[in-house]
């Protein structure tokens, strides 16, 4: 029983048994978490993520939810920072001495937006709103639309908000992408 403190001290001596094989995966701005049960009955998953470094414990993090089923989707994640996850099985409070985790982080990422491109005489000045937490924007062009085998040429990029591709042919149609 919840209230029972013989068997608060019980459960404490036998914690359950670690959740396995945590995988992540990206869809637009959220990471979804999959996991393989744990052996242990009457379980719940408690959620920890950090940010640049995997946590070493249940409390070295923040401690999104714990749940009873074997994916959750985090919504509230930065993009542009790297992110480790660790699943801590959960009975009745007492967590697993040793969690599932992610290997390597994982990285979300998002689109410059509010992009501007102005034709010029013999340039083109491109700007846009960059995302939160990126220090570098990568810019390629192409007189060509991209593909696999196109993948432009790179365009020099000093500030992270707007480039001006000088030396162009008027008239010409040019292609970019912004990373």
């Amino acid at each position: 029983c919840k209230d029972c403190q013989a068997a608060k001290d019980a459960l404490a001596k036998t914690p359950p048994l670690p959740a396995s094989q945590l995988s992540a995966k990206k869809s637009h701005k959220i990471i979804n978490l999959s996991w393989q049960a744990s052996p242990s009955k009457k379980v719940g998953y408690t959620i920890i993520r950090k940010y640049h470094s995997q946590p070493i414990s249940s409390k070295d993090g923040e401690q999104l939810d714990t749940i009873f089923s074997t994916s959750y989707d985090d919504n509230t994640v930065e993009s542009g920072k790297p992110v480790y996850y660790a699943i801590y099985t959960n009975r009745e409070g007492v967590l697993a001495v040793n969690s599932a985790q992610l290997e390597q982080p994982i990285l979300l990422t998002s689109e410059v937006s509010n992009l501007v491109a102005q034709a010029m005489d013999t340039q083109v000045n491109l700007t846009w709103t960059y995302p939160q937490n990126v220090t570098e924007i990568q810019i390629y062009r192409s007189t060509k639309p991209f593909n696999t085998s196109n993948q432009g040429e790179r365009v020099e990029v000093i500030n992270i908000s707007n480039v001006i591709d000088k030396n162009l042919e008027n008239g010409k149609k040019y292609y970019y992408l912004i990373y």
